[in-house]
Formats: structure tokens, sequence, C-alpha cells
């Protein structure tokens, strides 16, 4: 027994707990002191209720379960055990002290036990049965600790590692997939249909891969990227199968790998060697012996070595290799001292032609900072001093077009600056003359100053043609701006060039220059620069004029506009006079029928009855009066309304008018004993008017005749007189006649006048004003002559209608 037991303590590391629910005392401790000397820590319990207290609190390895318990079954309390999950690793032995069947064996093994021992048990068959449950326990406790080193080095791995079914759904994943797919891993396990956060696209492509590795049982790489939190992701994937000892695939294993960082790298790197690449500036990279391992384009440019030339060769003066000049003596005294360096200096370029640059050279360190090569960057400085020489050439002509104010002033400053800076030999200004359409040369200096003023037809001249262009013209000979004629005073001029001055689409005029040598490139780039500066200067003063002569046509025309309101004002008060005056006199027309009215109604009712008729005779007159009175009124003020609205004109015959009036008050003319006579041109052209208008313009002329005309006869006219475009009408009579100081005032509202027999004449005052309202209205003349107590002519010229003229143009 010690033995035995020795070699179970030896099989057992740890300490393993027994629990033996056994209600016989005497079993009980005999099953306990058996274990105990087996090296196991034991547990007793006499009842089914103390071994549930104990199990529950102590969790022991093995439990010896007496089927036959004093308050209950023992197969309840193994079913109990293998039902809780934090019970189920439990090993249970079940003690039977009766003969059972198989079947009740077999049904305690499946759903309560692990073992099944029938009383009376011996010793060694306890302990052999014990340890069968140690070493399963042993085993078990293996396997939980292998798993949790396992799933610790899962939990805590940097890469997303996951166990999956065949069809490539996850049944495990560990912490790291939440990095990678913003999802727990209980996320993506509880949805079946999660394609664990990819897009649809991707999550095929992933379902494709498990299948085939599924299939064929072989691992398989792939790589994806996707969009997360609005930045590409970019995952490899190792899928592996486990295969069961059968050579199925119950499952696989699958590795991500996130290599975000490492594209991002990658792409830092290829977008810095696409600016080295394509850099302005000149590099060169050696390694730390001086030996050329990579130059960009623009050093090939600048130096004429191409990368191919000199790869893999040293910078030195020596015989095979490099000899970039000072610039190269200046990178080996870097390398030498190990320190950077900035400044100027200069290369010598392949052809030998010596280059002067501003160079950066230092070294390049790699983690431990240890030098791994050197760069020098180096800048074209030929570029920067040619830019800024002509800077300083357009500042001195812009500073020296500054104090000048005119034209006339500005184009001596362009061209003797021309002269100075550029080192030509002429120059001259050429324009355009809008008045006689001829190419005037303004201004000339040097070669070209005898062509001063000199005029050519612009059909002759390329100004035209270089201003219409915007290009600048080049010849080798003086013929293109002095023509062939004086060609011959210019023998010296070898090269000519005009430059256009345009400035806001608006030509100003030809730059040239002139030299008896040759034009270089730059002289006509920067010759280009400084002509659209002058023309812009140019074209300011000429606006600047134009404004001068602008503000004082706007001073005219304001002073004049200032006398017109002055005299509008003045109008406007002779107006509001006339409107005071008319009302006054309205007012004092207006009261005298009223007046009558009311006097010879009250003599009505209460006067003597035989003046009866009298007194009825003098209402109807003063109605008559006041009616007609208010119809005059009414007259005037549309008349004074159509005045300012397009009237309707149309071909009207004058004479029929005149026919139609004289027959209405002809039986009232012999009533009077007067004479009403007509006078009609049978040739009289129609006339543009509106008939109602004239209608009454032609009575209102034959009732003053006729009131005004004592004896003799009122004679009605039409003619034309030498004038074609216009037709006469002319009422004269015998009458009383219009006193001259009358005259000048008879066609005013209400005026009747200071004939001593006016006062008897029936009559508003507003006959003639009515007159001369419609006169105006048809853009006609009115005169009237007169004599007192011999007769009155009064002349209405009017204009004829034509035949292509419109009613407005009346008007117009």
């Amino acid at each position: 027994m010690t033995a035995l037991a020795g070699t179970a303590a030896s099989f057992v590391p740890t300490p393993i707990q027994v629990l033996v629910v056994e209600d016989s005392t005497s079993l009980r401790r005999l099953y306990s002191h058996v274990l105990t000397r087996a090296g196991y820590s034991v547990l007793a319990a006499d009842s089914g209720a103390a071994a549930r207290e104990l199990i529950a609190a102590q969790r022991p390895d093995i439990v010896l379960l007496d089927r036959v318990l004093p308050d209950g079954d023992g197969a309840e309390i193994g079913e109990w055990i293998k039902a809780s999950p934090d019970l189920a690793s439990t090993y249970v032995i079940m003690l039977s002290g009766i003969k059972t069947s198989e079947d009740e064996r077999l049904g305690s093994l499946e759903t309560s036990a692990d073992d099944y021992l029938v009383k009376p048990v011996d010793r060694r068959e306890l302990l052999a049965r014990v340890q069968v449950g140690v070493r399963l326990k042993s085993t078990q406790r293996a396997l939980e600790a292998s798993e949790r080193q396992f799933r610790t080095l899962a939990e805590h791995s940097p890469d997303v590692i996951m166990r999956l079914d065949p069809t490539g759904q996850p049944t495990y994943i560990n912490p790291r997939v939440r990095q990678l797919f913003g999802l727990s891993p209980q996320e993506i396990i509880a949805s079946t249909q999660s394609h664990l956060g990819m897009p649809d696209e991707l999550a095929e492509r992933w379902y494709a891969a498990c299948r085939e590795v599924t299939t064929t049982r072989q691992e398989k790489q792939l790589e994806f990227s996707y969009q997360y939190n609005g930045e590409t992701k970019y995952v490899d994937v190792r899928l592996v199968p486990e295969i069961n000892p059968d050579g199925r695939v119950p499952s696989l294993l699958a590795v991500l790998r996130d290599f975000t960082e490492r594209i991002r790298a990658e792409q830092a790197i290829a977008r810095l060697a696409a600016v080295v690449q394509q850099a302005v500036e000149a590099v060169l990279i050696t390694d730390d012996g001086g030996r050329v391992q990579y130059v960009n384009p623009e050093f090939e440019r600048m130096t004429g070595f191409t990368l191919a030339d000199i790869v893999d060769r040293k910078l030195s003066e020596g015989d095979g290799g490099v000899a970039l000049g000072d610039l190269g003596r200046q990178f080996l005294n870097v390398i030498a001292r190990r320190q950077p360096w900035l400044g100027y200096t200069q290369l010598k370029r392949r052809e030998g032609e010596p280059l002067e640059i501003e160079a950066t050279i230092f070294p390049i360190r790699d983690s431990q900072r240890g030098i791994t090569s050197f760069v020098a960057l180096q800048r074209d400085l030929s570029e920067r001093r040619r830019a800024e020489q002509e800077r300083e050439i357009i500042l001195t002509v812009a500073s020296a077009l500054r104090r000048a104010s005119t034209r006339d002033e500005m184009a001596p400053v362009i061209l003797d600056e021309i002269m100075a800076l550029f080192n030509v030999d002429g120059a001259a200004l050429t324009s355009v003359d809008h008045a006689t359409g001829e190419v005037v040369v303004e201004l000339a200096r040097g070669l070209l100053a005898p062509l001063a003023g000199w005029r050519t037809p612009a059909a002759l001249s390329p100004t035209v043609e270089i201003l219409n262009s915007g290009q600048a013209f080049f010849s080798d000979g003086p013929e293109a701006l002095a023509g062939p004629r004086r060609a011959g005073e210019l023998r010296q001029v070898r090269a000519l060039l005009g430059v256009p001055m345009v400035a806001h689409n608006r030509g100003i005029g030809v730059l040239w220059v002139a030299s008896t040598g040759v034009i270089t490139t730059q002289a006509i780039t920067l010759l280009v620069a400084i002509a659209d500066m002058s023309a812009s200067a140019l074209h300011r003063v000429a606006l600047y004029s134009e404004l001068e002569q602008y503000a004082a046509e706007l001073e005219r025309r304001v002073a004049e506009r200032t006398r017109e309101l002055e005299a509008a004002n003045e109008r406007l008060k002779e107006l509001d006079r006339l409107k005071s005056k008319f009302v006054s006199n309205v007012t004092h027309e207006l009261r005298t029928p009223v007046s009558n009215l009311k006097l010879y109604m009250s003599l009505l009712q209460r006067g003597n009855l035989e003046r009866r008729a009298h007194y009825e005779a003098m209402l109807r007159d003063s109605v008559d009066r006041l009616g007609q009175l208010i119809e005059d009124i009414l007259s005037l003020s549309r008349l004074e309304i159509a005045r300012y609205q397009p009237s309707e004109f149309a071909p009207t015959d004058l004479n029929a008018i005149v026919r139609q009036v004289a027959a209405q008050y002809q039986p009232q003319a012999e009533a009077a004993g007067l004479r009403l006579l007509l006078e009609l041109d049978t040739d009289l052209p129609l006339i543009a008017a509106n008939f109602n208008q004239l209608s009454q313009l032609v009575t209102n002329l034959v009732v003053n005749g006729l009131h005004f005309t004592r004896q003799g006869y009122v004679r009605i006219r039409t003619l034309q007189p030498d004038t074609p475009d216009s037709a006469m009408l002319i009422v004269e009579d015998t009458g009383i006649g219009i006193l001259p100081e009358d005259l000048p005032h008879v066609c005013e509202r209400f005026y009747r006048g200071n004939h001593r027999q006016a006062e008897d004449i029936p009559g508003t005052g507003l006959g003639l004003a009515i007159v001369q309202e419609i006169v105006t209205i048809h853009r006609g003349a009115l005169s009237i002559h007169s004599e007192v107590d011999v007769g009155t002519r009064v002349e209405v010229l009017l204009p004829v209608e034509h035949p292509d003229s419109s009613p407005l143009d009346l008007l117009t």
C-alpha cells in the first residue's frame, strides 16, 4: 500500500481533493483512511444535503458518491453536478450497495457518474478507480493550462487571430480585432451576417478563400484594403486548415496582420523619391567615401553629367573621377570633416564651363547616428542674377515713368532708358494717327533719330499688324520701319525689333529698338515686359487726360443743367402764379352766375309776378353761362392732360371740319344779321390731327368771331402756305377788334380784355386758351392780328400728314 501510495503521490503533482459521501460511518472512515494514506486531501459527508454544501463550497476534484442516502438518491446529486457549468468537470464515482442491472449502471454513467462501483469495494480497486479519475483530472488541468497559455498568447497577439468554421464564419476572435474593424469579438461572432465589418465585395473574397482552403486543405495568403474611419487600411491574411485524423477540416485558423503603416512608409518613400526626382534643385548623393550613388534630372540638366556617366565614380580631379570643380572639392571637405556646409560656390559643368551656384552639403545618419551617405543640394544662381538685373532695369524704367505725367513727357523717358540700359544703337516709338490713317514715328533716338516725325501709310508699315496680333516683330534690316525710300539712311542697322504696347485691349503704339549687332533673346523678353509696363503707364495718362476732359465737359453740362433748372424754376413760379390767377378767375367767373342764380331764384319766389318771365329768362342765361364755363374748364383740363400723353392722330380733312362747323353756326350768323363766308382750298392736303380737338378749335374761333362782330361778316379760309409740310386755317371778322395792350394776353385763361364793348358780350374767357392748347398739342403755330373797330384775323398753321409717318412721330 505504501508503494502504491508513493506511486499515486508521484503521479499527482498537486494535491487532489476527494469528497466521500457515505451514510455508513464505518465505510466512510475506511474510504477516507485509504485515500488519505494515498496522499489525497479527503472531505466526508453523511447525507445528500451535506454533500451539496461541501461540493458548492470546496469544489472537490473527485466525489465518491453513495447511490442510496438517507435524504435522497445519490444519482440526483450526480445529475446536479453534471448539470452545473462550474462543477461539470468534477469526476464522480458512483457507489451502490445493492445489486443493480446493466441498464441502471449504464444510465448512471450517461447522466450522473463517470465510474460505477458495487459494494463491497476492494481497497486496491478503489485506489485504481480513483487514480483513473486523477489521471483524467491531471490531463484536464494540463489542457486547461495549455489552453490558458495559448489563449493568453492569442489575446495579447499584435495580430488578429480567428478560428473559423468551414464556411468562414468566426467562432473565436481575439480582442485585437477592434483595432482592425472597430467591432468587438462578441459583436462579430454574434452576427452571422456581419461579414467581419467588411464591404460586400470584400466579404465575397473572404468566404471564397475560406471555401478554397477547406476544399484543398492548403494554406492560403491574401491581401486586401478597405476604408475605416476615413482612411485606407491594408491587411495581410493567412488561412490555415485544422485537419482531423480522419482528414476532414472542421475549422480554420486565420491570422490577420495590419500592414497599413508599412504601406504608408512605402508611399512616403515613393513621394519623397518623386519630390527628389522632380525637384527644381539639383541633388547629388554619394556613399560615405564620396562615390556617386544618385543624381536627379535637374543635376543632369545643370551639369551635363547623366547618372549613367558618373554612378559608382568618386568625386575627384584625378583619372576616372568626377570633376565638379569647387563644388567637388567642397564636397570632399565635408566628407572629411563630417560636418554640413552651406554657401555659394562654383560648379564646373561637363564641358568645363563654370556655373555659379548656391549649395548645401550634409551627411545622412541612420538610427544609430552613423553616417551612411552625403547629399548636396545645388541651385543655379545665374537665373537669379539675371532676374535681379531685369528687375533693376524694370524698376529703373518704372521710377522714371512715375516722374512723368503726360505722354509727351513719358515717350522720351522710355526711349532714353532703353538706350542706356540695353546698350542698343537706336530706339523709336510709332503709333497710328486715326485722323489720317497713317503710322507716325512720334519720337526716335540714336540711329533712328532721322525718322522722327516720319509718316507712312498704314498698309506699308507693320505697326498695325503688330498691334492687332500682339506679337513682337523682328527684322534683319531697317526697311520695315523706314520703308524703301529712307532705308539707305540707316545702312548700319543690322537688327530691328518691334514690340507691341497694348493695355486693356487698346493699342498704345509700337516700341522699336535697332542694333548694329545682335539682339539677344534675354533682351527681347525684357523689352516685352518694359513695353507692357510702358503701355500701362501711357494708357493711365491717356485715361487721366480723358478724365480731365470728361470732368470739364461734366462741369459744363452741370452749369448748363443748372441754368435749365433755374429757367424751369422760373417757369414753375410763373405756372404757380398762373395757377393762383386761374383759381382766382375761376372763383370770380363762377361767383357771377351763381350769384345771379340765387338772386333770380329769390325774385322768382318773392318778386313781382308780372316780371316772372323776365326772371326765368335771366335764370336760363345764368345756367347756360355756368354750364358753358364748366364745360370750357373741363375741356381745358383734358387738353392739358393730353399734352403729356400720345394723342390718337389720324389723317384729317380740315375743309370737312370747317364745312361742318359753318353749317352748325350759319343760322346764328343770319339771326345776328352777319354773313358767314367760306373760302376753302380744294387742293388742301390732309393733316395729322385729332378730329374732335380740331373741331373744337374751329368752333371756338367761329364763335368768337360771331360774338365780337356787330355787322359785316365772319370769313373762314383754308390754304397751303409756301411751306409744303403745313396747312393754314384763317378766321377773320369785321368786329370790334382787340386793344394793342390786350393782344399779348388774349390766350390767357379768363382774360377778356379792356375793350368798352366786350363786357356786353357773353363768354368765359377760355375760348382762345383752349385754341392755344390744341395748337400746341398738334405742334402747330397760332398768330392773331387785330385792329380796333376794324376786325381780327386768327391764323393757325398745322403740320401736313405724311404717308410714311406714324402718329407718335408727331410727338417727337
